[in-house]
C-alpha cells in the first residue's frame, strides 16, 4: 500500500511538473524568439547609430576644411587691408598730405586712447605698451624718429591681427602717418 500511495501522489506530481516543464519551455522559447526580436532591432538601432556618427564625422571634416578655409581667407583679407592702408598712407606722405599739426593730433588722440585703457585689460605686453606710452609723450612728430614710428605701427599691426582691435588700428595708422609725414619732410629736402 505504501508504494501505492508513493505512487499515487508520485505520478501525478510528476505529471504536473511535466506539463509546468512542457509549459515554461513554450514561455521561454517565445521569450527567446522576443529577446531575439530585441537584438535585431538592436543591431539595426546600432547601424543606424554608426551611420549617423560617419555622417557627423564627414560634417565635422567638411566643417574643419571649411574653417581652415575661412580663417586663411580672413587672415589674407587683414594682411591686405594693412598694405593697402600703408601703401596709401606712405603714398599720401611721399606727396605731403600730412602737416605736423594733422601728426600731432594722432598722437595725442592714440596717447590719450591707450591711456585710458587699464592696465590688467591692456592687451600688450608690459615692455610693448611702456614703449608705445613713451614714444607718444614726446608729442611732437618731428621729435620720433621713422623707425620709431614703424615700431609703433609694427606693434599696432601685431595687436591688431591678434585681436581686430579699433584701438589697435589707430596705433597702426599713427605710427604710419608719422613715418609718412617724415618722408614728405624728406621729399621737400630733396
Amino acid at each position: 500500500m505504501e508504494l501505492e500511495t508513493i505512487l499515487s501522489i508520485l505520478v501525478p506530481t510528476l505529471a504536473s511538473i511535466a506539463s509546468l516543464a512542457y509549459w515554461l519551455g513554450k514561455r521561454f522559447e517565445a521569450i527567446d524568439r522576443r529577446f531575439e526580436d530585441v537584438n535585431r532591432r538592436f543591431e539595426d538601432v546600432n547601424r543606424r547609430f554608426e551611420e549617423v556618427n560617419r555622417r557627423f564625422e564627414e560634417v565635422g571634416r567638411m566643417f574643419g576644411s571649411l574653417e581652415r578655409r575661412l580663417d586663411s581667407s580672413f587672415e589674407a583679407l587683414k594682411n591686405a587691408i594693412l598694405a593697402i592702408n600703408s601703401m596709401l598712407v606712405e603714398f599720401m606722405g611721399l606727396k605731403g598730405l600730412f602737416t605736423r599739426e594733422e601728426s600731432r593730433f594722432l598722437i595725442s588722440e592714440i596717447g590719450r586712447i591707450l591711456a585710458s585703457i587699464r592696465p590688467s585689460t591692456n592687451p600688450l605686453s608690459k615692455e610693448k605698451y611702456e614703449y608705445v606710452i613713451k614714444i607718444l609723450k614726446k608729442e611732437d612728430p618731428d621729435k620720433i624718429t621713422i623707425e620709431e614710428a614703424e615700431k609703433l605701427a609694427e606693434i599696432g599691426k601685431e595687436w591688431w591681427k591678434e585681436e581686430g582691435s579699433e584701438i589697435a588700428y589707430k596705433l597702426f595708422l599713427t605710427g604710419e602717418v608719422i613715418k609718412a609725414y617724415h618722408l614728405g619732410k624728406q621729399r621737400e629736402k630733396r
